[in-house]
């Protein structure tokens, strides 16, 4: 299983998978149940952190059931064989907690599993989209487009006071390029920054949905007021190079002084958090 949808590189690098495993079964052509012994496909993309999309066709004849199941409760009847002229069937469902779920495509006594983990944010209170309005900070700069992408970004020298949030090290806000999520305002966090509360008191940390950055995985590490190591989390899901989507990740983090940035990508894009306790913006 692949993810995403944010960029169409990653999504045809899925669907050129998808065609390839065709190829491999013999199922490449419009071939009807009566051309092939009777097979089944399954392969799922991930849409976002709670959608997955299936992929799948059949030439089993019309009097197999087929069905696909969710793992969730919902099954939905597919059409068999596929239809000529279809070179893959999909159908798209979203997930309403939290999980791990086994998608299943079952056509008589033959059954196609893919497994899915969906991740349903809790309610961010921290984000980028009031960033430069004004609040004294670099505002963002338009540089054009690149790609079929609008990049909008400005440096941001440290520290950075933001919603009652104290970033430090090298920053860079962006908007509507690879690096963050279409229409939003993302905070680049570069190697060796954090953030801490202003006040100097220690937080919660529920969820983070970010990225990484040039292919390499970016790790977020939350340090006790003694420095000593809560928890850590990576990113691994590359913005820039395949246009892979951010993804949020729960973390329940608890007595936390700071969080740092490491690991071998550039940087970390931060698109929101949910952190306690919810401070009034300054």
């Amino acid at each position: 299983m692949l993810s995403s949808t944010q960029g169409a590189n990653y999504r045809a690098t899925f669907e050129a998978k998808v065609q390839a495993d065709l190829q491999a079964l013999g199922l490449a052509e419009n071939l009807s149940a009566q051309a092939t012994a009777p097979k089944a496909y399954l392969n799922v993309l991930k849409l976002s952190d709670s959608s997955a999309r299936a992929y799948f066709k059949t030439t089993f004849p019309s009097t197999t059931t087929c069905t696909l199941n969710w793992g969730d409760g919902s099954v939905a009847g597919v059409t068999t064989p596929t239809p000529a002229g279809v070179s893959i069937q999909t159908a798209d469902h979203s997930y309403s907690a939290s999980g791990t779920y086994s998608i299943t495509l079952t056509c008589g006594a033959s059954v196609q599993t893919m497994s899915f983990s969906a991740v349903v944010p809790v309610a961010a209170n921290v984000t980028f989209e009031d960033y430069g309005q004004g609040d004294g900070n670099p505002p963002l700069v338009d540089r054009g487009n690149i790609n079929g992408l609008t990049n909008i970004w400005t440096g941001v020298p440290g520290p950075l006071n933001y919603q009652n949030l104290t970033f430090t090290g090298t920053l860079f806000m962006v908007k509507g390029s690879y690096y963050s999520v279409p229409n939003h305002i993302a905070l680049m966090l570069c190697s060796g920054g954090q953030f801490s509360l202003t006040n100097g008191a220690t937080f919660a940390v529920k969820s983070i949905n970010g990225a990484s950055y040039l292919g390499q995985p970016g790790v977020l590490t939350a340090y006790d007021a003694s420095n000593n190591v809560i928890g850590t989390t990576t990113f691994n899901n590359d913005t820039e190079g395949t246009q892979a989507p951010y993804e949020t990740h729960l973390l329940n983090w608890q007595g936390v002084a700071k969080v740092k940035m490491s690991g071998s990508a550039m940087c970390v894009g931060i698109d929101d958090m949910s952190i306690t306790p919810v401070l009034p913006k300054l």
